[in-house]
């Protein structure tokens, strides 16, 4: 089509100038022209960036919790079969070096430099920041998708991802005052029967320690308040709503997966369980519980 047909067609009238007047001019109808094919082309563009963008954010959150996972497993051939641990030990307000991700971290005092992992995990000091750009290069503990930074400096910062009710935690003082006692059994990976159903690592809402889980951050609870639902549409802040969104998890024979909240609450009831919990059942099955 001729420029001439073409500004007829859209009710603007055109003139043919010589080659040497055309040169390096435009009349401003024709750059407004060009301005709005650009406009519209960007708005057809951006979805499909978008989505692009979000999808390798999601994919770097999976390989992010498999090499976690693979660490972990790594830790259980070296502790005599038990899965690690979401502590290992009492802890108070700064004592974090027990929990799970700085063990595999490999941080052995508590300190905030950076630390040599035995099982190939990332964490550097320059991680320990709380705006909303903190660099994903830093930590193996980050999810690229959450906005949010870590809190915590000392030592670890903290971590996006929580461990699985599997896990169990140490809550005892060891001390003589107080007796030992268990948030949550320990166990060995002999005892999970269904490793590809267990789940052992997931996407932690709260997006770093407070006071109030120093003791975690142990995934029992498929709800938004616990669970991060942030990719696939979803909103890192989101904790009432549980219709939107998936939340990467991880499992003890490896493998990653995306689920949604109406996933997780189809999960198989645990064989001990006489009633179902739709909301905890997720992360009670796959494994023999010690009574």
């Amino acid at each position: 089509m001729s420029m001439s047909s073409f500004c007829k067609r859209i009710g603007i009238s055109w003139q043919k100038r010589s080659a040497a007047s055309a040169v390096g001019r435009f009349t401003l109808v024709e750059l407004l022209v060009v301005i709005a094919v650009i406009a519209i082309l960007a708005s057809l563009m951006m979805p499909a960036l978008r989505k692009a963008l979000d999808s390798s954010r999601d994919i770097s959150c999976r390989n992010n919790l498999r090499q976690i996972t693979l660490a972990s497993l790594q830790y259980a051939g070296d502790h005599a079969d038990w899965i690690i641990p979401c502590r290992s030990d009492y802890i108070t307000g700064s004592e974090f070096k027990y929990m799970w991700f700085c063990l595999l971290s490999g941080n052995p005092d508590g300190g905030t430099g950076d630390y040599s992992s035995p099982y190939g995990m990332k964490y550097s000091k320059k991680a320990q920041n709380t705006s909303a750009g903190i660099s994903k290069a830093y930590s193996t503990f980050v999810c690229p998708s959450e906005s949010r930074g870590l809190a915590w400096a000392n030592p670890f910062g903290a971590t996006h991802y929580g461990i699985g009710r599997v896990s169990g935690s140490f809550n005892g003082k060891v001390n003589g005052i107080a007796s030992q006692s268990y948030t949550a059994p320990m166990h060995k990976l002999s005892q999970v029967f269904a490793p590809s159903k267990c789940i052992l690592f997931g996407e932690l809402q709260a997006g770093g320690i407070s006071g109030s889980t120093v003791g975690g951050p142990m995934l029992y609870d498929t709800r938004p308040g616990m669970l991060n639902y942030r990719h696939g549409g979803g909103l890192v802040d989101n904790t009432t709503d549980p219709l939107i969104g998936m939340a990467n998890l991880s499992y003890v024979d490896g493998h990653t997966a995306s689920q949604s909240y109406l996933q997780l609450c189809n999960s198989p009831r645990p064989p001990e369980k006489t009633y179902s919990d739709p909301t905890k059942d997720a992360f009670q099955y796959g494994y023999n519980k010690i009574k």
